[in-house]
């Protein structure tokens, strides 16, 4: 396929440098929006040390984007240069279904394996926190929960539900599952695809660092499963069809 060393490098910095990046644009948003409040309210916020500034929703819709745009699409491009290098490498990779209908059947079946793992790991996680370790349960899992929720104009929802539910899986899956994940079996050989698919799945949990520590468990359990029906089927239907469906419950349940 030609994914390897230099390329998993290659992934692996991009991430770091965007991971950088994006963190340098939230921290000099939250400090123009800080400068911005009258000084009666900034004496106040400087009181309560714990309170922190919130994007707005078209904030956090435009750090989204520039996310997606800034730190994951230049690792899409680049396995789309080494797909586009091979003939037959978007089918290799498992861009291309070989046999749509089960490979999406198998993440349909895949959601409700993973869904329920994740979710009771998570009581399981927020409990052994609370009791053992006095961590407070955290009262979201994802910030775009809360975000999502707040008043905005229709165009703004939209763009958020989207870039959750839609955009985020599909740029992930790519990253992850077709790049990370293909480029490591090639280094430490197919038949160590189970080795293969834990460390893919804790790359992919340590990008979300930043949200609460509870729920890095439960998407490790989730790239799990994704990890293994992408080595089961060689696609990236199921696992797309299995991360789509996650985000769009998370978000619903969310919104109950």
């Amino acid at each position: 396929m030609g994914l390897g060393a230099s390329e998993l490098a290659a992934a692996l910095m991009l991430m770091f440098l965007g991971f950088v990046v994006i963190q340098a644009m939230v921290v000099q948003s939250s400090a123009g929006r800080s400068a911005e409040r009258p000084a009666s309210e900034n004496s106040v916020q400087l009181s309560e040390p714990q309170a922190e500034m919130k994007p707005t929703p078209r904030q956090y819709l435009r750090i989204a984007l520039l996310n997606q745009g800034l730190a994951q699409l230049p690792l899409v491009m680049l396995l789309g240069v080494r797909c586009a290098a091979r003939r037959d490498g978007w089918r290799t990779v498992g861009v291309v279904p070989r046999r749509a209908w089960r490979e999406a059947a198998g993440g349909v079946v895949g959601l409700g394996v993973a869904l329920p793992m994740a979710l009771g790991l998570s009581v399981v996680v927020t409990h052994f926190g609370q009791v053992v370790l006095r961590s407070p349960a955290p009262e979201i899992g994802h910030d775009l929960l809360e975000i999502l929720f707040q008043p905005a104009e229709l165009w703004v929802r939209i763009g958020l539900l989207a870039s959750a539910v839609v955009v985020a899986p599909v740029l992930e899956e790519l990253i992850f599952r077709g790049l990370v994940q293909t480029a490591l079996g090639e280094i430490l050989g197919w038949e160590r695809r189970w080795l293969v698919v834990l460390i893919a799945s804790g790359v992919f949990a340590a990008v979300h660092i930043g949200q609460p520590w509870q729920v890095l468990p439960s998407l490790f359990v989730l790239a799990v499963v994704m990890g293994w029906l992408y080595e089961r089927s060689g696609s990236l239907l199921g696992p797309v069809l299995i991360h789509v469906g996650f985000n769009a419950i998370n978000v619903a349940l969310a919104g109950v």
